[in-house]
This record gives structure tokens, sequence and C-alpha cells, in this order.
């Protein structure tokens, strides 16, 4: 697991692109979350935003890694603070992997237009 403090610009599209060290196999198969709360202690389900390869926002690239993206609709609506988050895995055989978490830095935008 790495940790990395990551900054958006509040109303942008944000993309990164995702390494896994896992431990044996590959993606192929697995669900990749990327999961920001206010407070790590949050539940999932009071994430201020949770994307994956299911529902959209995460697309595995490679034997080992996924690029998230958080569209500029949803960056628009976080408040200019600093979050928690984390890029997670669920493998096909159910070992759970965590590649990356930290700091995620929201800072103010100057321009509000989205579309």
């Amino acid at each position: 697991m790495n940790r990395q403090n990551l900054e958006c610009v509040r109303g942008d599209t944000w993309a990164r692109t995702v390494t896994f060290t896992l431990a044996e196999g590959t993606l192929d198969g697995a669900r990749v979350y990327m999961t920001i709360k206010s407070r790590q202690t949050d539940l999932d389900e009071d994430a201020v935003a949770q994307i994956d390869t299911e529902g959209g926002g995460v697309e595995i690239t490679g034997e080992t890694t996924a690029r998230v993206t958080l569209t500029a609709a949803v960056t628009a609506l976080f408040g200019v603070k600093t979050y928690f988050y984390d890029v997670q895995v669920v493998l096909e055989s159910g070992d759970v992997e965590t590649a990356v978490m930290g700091d995620f830095v929201v800072v103010a935008d100057a321009t509000r237009a989205t579309e």
C-alpha cells in the first residue's frame, strides 16, 4: 500500500492511473473502488463520492492498473477542504487489497462552469 496525497480543482475532471502491487494474480474479474470521505471513519454509504468498475468511473486498463476518473459534475459538488480517499480492489478470489490512500485536497476554482 502506498500513501499519497492528491489535489483536485473543484469543478475539474480529475483522473489518475493506479497501479496495484498484487500478492498474486491480476485485476481480471476484479472490482476496483475509489472512495472519498470527509473522515476516514465514515461509512461507505456516507462517502462524498464512490466510483467503481461496475457503477462507472473506474476502468481496468492492464493486468495491475486501473484508471479512476471523477467527472467535473462530481468534483463541482465537493467543498473546498481536505478529504480522505483510498483505491481498493476486491479480487475474483475474494482477497481485498488497497493500492493507495491519503488526503484528497479540493482547492477552489474561479470558473464554476461544468458544461
